[in-house]
C-alpha cells in the first residue's frame, strides 16, 4: 500500500484506521493469545518471560472508519493481551503464576511518540519499569534493544518482533539475520511488506533501482525481471503481479535467516491494494501455530497459489524464467490458479491435493525411516496446510491400509488423527503404496 502516516494531534480525537489494519491487529492479538497458551500448557510452569518489541508503534490509539469506535493500536494490544492471559492462566492454577513481559515501543515520529505516551498514561501504563519508550528509527534503536536482551543472560529469551513498517525499506534484511542468529530457537518476527507499493512502481527509473538497492532487492528485482514485467500484456497483468508477489515473499524468507515462514496477504477494502504480512521463525511449531491462527481468523486473509505443496518454492532465477517463458500465451504453462481465503472450501481442496502428493513423498522415502515430524518439517513451508491437514491425510492413508504409524518405540500403533505425534514413525505397506502410486 502507498505510504500513509497518521495525524496524531488530539488525544480525544485519534486518527481513523481502516479495516485492513484492524485485521492485522486481530492477527497479532489472536496469535499472541495462542503463543502464550502453548508456552504455558505445562501447569508446573510458574513463570513465562517474554520480550515484545514493537518497532513501528504509532500513536497507540485510533478510531474505526466504520462505526467511529475507539481502536487499540499494537502497543495496547500487546499490553492488554498479556494482562488478559496472565489472569486467565492464573485462574486455572493453584500456585501463583506470572508473565514477566518487557516491552520496547519504538516510534520515530515525535508527534506520534508523544501521543503514545499520553495514551499509555490514560490507560494506566505510566512510568512502568517493564516498558521502554524510544523515539527513534527502528534501525537506530535495534542495537540497544538487542544488547539489553542479551545482557539479561537468559539462555533462550523468547522474543516477538512486530515490524509493521509503512513500505518495504525500513527493516533491512541484515537486522532479521541478526535476530535469528542471536536467538535461533526462540525469536519470531511479524513483518509487513508493501508488495503492492513496490510492484506499482516497477520501472527502469534510476530512483526505483536505487530504492531496490537500498531495500536489498536489486539482485531479484533486476533489469531482466523489470523488462518482462513492464512488457506483460495488460490482460495478464494480474498473473504477473502474483508471480512477483510470490518471488518477493520467497526472497524475504531466504534473506531473513529464518527456517520457517507464513506469507499471507491482507487486502484493503477501499483501495483493493494488499500488503504482505509474513511470520518468520526458526521452529516448525511456531510456524504451525501461526498457520492455525490464520485459519481461525480467515476473513480478509489471502494466500495465492495452488492447493497443495510447492507454493513459494524455487529460486529467484526459476521465478524469472517462468515469468519470461511466454507464460501468458502457452496453454500448457501453469499459472497461479487459486486465491485461497482460509475457508472450509479451501481446506477441502488442500486435503484433496495433499492426498495425491503425500503418498508420493512417502514412496520416495521407502528405503529409509521417515517420521511424521520429518514429513511435516520438510514440506510445511510451501503450503497453506498445517499439521491438522497433514494428519487428516495420514489418517486417510491408515484407513485405506496404505501405511501404518507407530510410536517411536514401536510399542503403540496409531489409529486416530489426534493420537498421531511428531516423533511417530511411518511404516510402509509397500504393495499398497505401489498400487496407490
Amino acid at each position: 500500500m502507498p505510504e500513509k502516516h497518521y495525524e496524531f494531534n488530539d488525544l480525544n480525537n485519534p486518527p481513523l484506521i481502516e479495516e485492513h489494519s484492524q485485521i492485522k491487529h486481530k492477527v497479532l492479538e489472536f496469535y499472541l493469545e495462542r503463543y502464550i497458551k502453548v508456552l504455558t500448557a505445562n501447569p508446573r510452569h510458574e513463570k513465562l518471560k517474554l520480550w515484545l518489541i514493537d518497532g513501528f508503534s504509532g500513536g497507540g490509539k485510533y478510531t474505526t472508519a466504520i462505526g467511529n469506535k475507539p481502536h487499540d493500536g499494537s502497543p495496547l494490544i500487546l499490553l492488554k493481551t498479556v494482562d488478559k492471559m496472565r489472569l486467565e492462566i492464573q485462574a486455572t492454577r493453584q500456585k501463583y503464576f506470572d508473565i514477566e513481559a518487557k516491552y520496547f515501543f519504538v516510534e520515530k515520529d515525535k508527534k506520534a511518540f508523544n501521543f503514545l505516551k499520553g495514551i499509555l498514561s490514560n490507560e494506566g501504563y505510566k512510568n512502568l519499569d517493564n516498558i521502554a519508550l524510544i523515539n527513534d528509527l527502528f534501525i537506530g534503536a535495534f542495537p540497544k534493544i538487542m544488547s539489553q536482551i542479551k545482557n539479561e543472560k537468559q539462555k533462550n529469551p523468547r522474543c516477538i518482533f512486530l515490524l509493521d513498517q509503512y513500505g518495504y525499506k525500513d527493516v533491512p534484511f541484515e537486522s532479521l539475520k541478526v535476530i535469528f542468529s542471536a536467538f535461533p530457537n526462540t525469536a519470531e518476527v511479524l513483518l509487513t511488506f508493501s508488495t503492492e507499493h513496490l510492484i506499482q512502481y516497477i520501472s527502469h527509473d534510476e530512483r526505483f533501482k536505487k530504492a531496490m538497492a537500498n531495500a536489498g532487492l536489486s539482485d531479484v528485482i533486476n533489469d531482466k525481471l523489470i523488462d518482462i514485467f513492464i512488457n506483460t500484456p495488460s490482460h495478464e497483468n494480474k498473473n504477473a503481479r502474483l508471480f512477483v508477489e510470490q518471488l518477493l515473499a520467497r526472497t524475504i524468507f531466504e534473506k531473513s535467516g529464518a527456517k520457517f515462514f507464513n506469507p499471507f496477504f491482507i487486502t484493503s477494502a477501499g483501495s483493493k491494494w494488499s500488503f504482505l504480512l509474513i511470520h518468520l521463525s526458526c521452529h516448525w511449531k511456531a510456524r504451525d501455530e501461526m498457520n492455525k491462527t490464520l485459519w481461525e481468523l480467515h476473513n480478509n486473509l489471502h494466500h495465492y497459489g495452488k492447493a497443495g505443496l510447492g507454493n513459494f518454492s524455487g529460486n529467484p532465477e526459476e521465478f524469472i524464467k517462468i515469468l519470461g517463458y511466454d507464460m501468458f500465451h502457452n496453454e500448457k504453462q501453469v499459472t497461479l490458479q487459486y486465491e485461497n481465503e482460509f475457508n472450509e472450501k479451501d481446506s477441502i481442496r488442500i486435503i484433496d491435493a495433499l492426498s495425491e502428493e503425500i503418498p508420493e513423498i512417502i514412496f520416495d522415502h521407502q528405503e529409509s525411516q521417515i517420521t511424521v515430524g520429518k514429513l511435516l518439517v520438510e514440506n510445511c513451508n510451501f503450503t497453506l496446510a498445517n499439521t491438522d491437514h497433514f494428519k487428516n491425510v495420514l489418517k486417510k492413508m491408515i484407513d485405506e491400509k496404505i501405511i501404518r504409524i507407530f510410536s517411536s518405540d514401536f510399542k503403540h500403533e496409531r489409529f486416530s488423527m489426534n493420537s498421531i505425534e511428531h516423533s511417530d514413525i511411518i511404516s510402509f505397506k509397500q504393495k499398497n503404496i505401489f498400487n496407490y502410486r
